[in-house]
Formats: structure tokens, sequence, C-alpha cells
């Protein structure tokens, strides 16, 4: 599981992704400023009111791109993006870090800008 700082803001900046977050045990997330935790069966009631970030594993990461909804036929197509402008895809450390620009790329047509540290909507 990558808790790198990179993952964390890649996370953080993804606010499509955090609002889909609905915490269940097994979670990993942030709480600022540099604590790493798993959810477990008591959070909700000691941390309601802090900010925490998600951070996807890549299953879970995988389970939001490959909704059950989406027609398997297109899995080829997208396995064939990652042909696609290669040196973004290898720009990446983790599989986490991979699947959440795959996912972003995918979802809602942004792709992570490494200089601004944040996504930005692609042109079609």
């Amino acid at each position: 599981m990558d808790v790198r700082e990179r993952y964390i803001l890649m996370s953080y900046k993804a606010k499509e992704i955090q609002r889909l977050w609905s915490p269940q045990i097994g979670d990993f997330y942030y709480l600022p400023p540099d604590e790493i935790k798993v959810w477990g069966c008591d959070e909700a009631a000691d941390l309601s009111d802090l900010e925490k970030i998600w951070l996807p594993r890549q299953d879970q990461l995988q389970e939001i791109v490959l909704h059950p909804a989406l027609n398997t036929a297109e899995l080829p197509r997208m396995v064939l993006k990652f042909n696609e402008n290669a040196e973004y895809w290898y720009s990446f450390d983790s599989f986490e870090q991979l699947w959440l620009a795959f996912l972003m790329y995918e979802n809602f047509k942004k792709i992570w800008d490494e200089k601004r540290e944040e996504w930005v909507k692609i042109e079609q």
C-alpha cells in the first residue's frame, strides 16, 4: 500500500474520488499532519470532525474503474490506453498511483500535472 507523500497528495486532490468514500473497516486514510491510519470499528465517533484523506487501495481503484455496469468488451480498449502516452503512465511510482491516474483519466478525463500538483482536465 502506497502511503508516500505523492500518493497522499494525488488522493487528496482527487476530489471526485474522495466524495465516493464510504469508510469501511480496513480502509487506509491520512490524518494531517502526518498520521496514516486504518479504519476500524470505533473510528466514526472519534473522528467525525477531523479532515480525513482516503487512500484507496489498488483493488478499490480497480473496482471503481471496472464497475459491474461496465461492458467487459471495453476492457481491451482501456488496457490499450497504457500504450498511448507511455511516458506519462511510467511516471508513477506505485500501482496505486498508476490506477488512480488511470481512474481519473477514464472516468473524469483528468491527468496528473506534476508541476502544478493537481488534476487537470484534458481537452479531447
